[in-house]
């Protein structure tokens, strides 16, 4: 029975993830890196501090110094992003590096939704990819064909937070 539970303890130890951040972040970015942590923490993943004790790590930042730690390339351009696989410290990583800190949140938040389809490995899903938009301004048209709707939501905070979640996730 003991060594039974020697075998399962383990395997129960809570798997760590190690989020390497480079320098201070804009909000944008802060937001996308909070919405990853989340994805994370759902798959029962830990949040750690040092990049030596975790199972995997995430290098995050803007401009070059982020994909350079793999080799990644880097990304050119307001609201261009990569996402790199590779190792560091000879454990299993990402690179989310981004043009500016929008570039960042949607590495993040693409990483984040990829996470969320796993099942064993977290970077299971997530692709090497460096991309830019295709159009720099994007938009959103609202038309109001009933105003007491269309005004009941003006005041809903949720509303708003699932709106503007809802935007960055589609990248607008």
């Amino acid at each position: 029975m003991a060594a039974l539970l020697l075998l399962i303890l383990p395997a129960m130890a809570a798997r760590q993830v190690a989020l390497v951040i480079e320098g201070e972040l804009a909000p944008p970015a802060r937001h996308g890196l909070a919405k990853l942590q989340d994805a994370l923490r759902a798959k029962g993943y830990e949040i750690a501090a040092d990049a030596a004790q975790a199972d995997y790590v995430i290098l995050a930042g803007t401009g070059a110094s982020a994909a350079a730690q793999l080799g990644a390339p880097v990304p050119a351009g307001r609201e261009a992003l990569t996402i790199w696989r590779g190792r560091y410290l000879d454990k299993p990583a990402i690179v989310l590096s981004g043009g500016d800190a929008s570039g960042l949140m949607y590495a993040a938040l693409d990483t984040a939704d990829r996470i969320g389809w796993s099942a064993g490995d977290p970077f299971q899903y997530v692709r090497n990819t460096t991309e830019k938009p295709y159009l720099a301004e994007r938009g959103v048209s609202m038309y109001t064909m009933q105003r007491a709707y269309f005004e009941s939501r003006l005041h809903d905070e949720a509303h708003w937070k699932r709106y503007f979640d809802t935007l960055a996730a589609d990248r607008i």
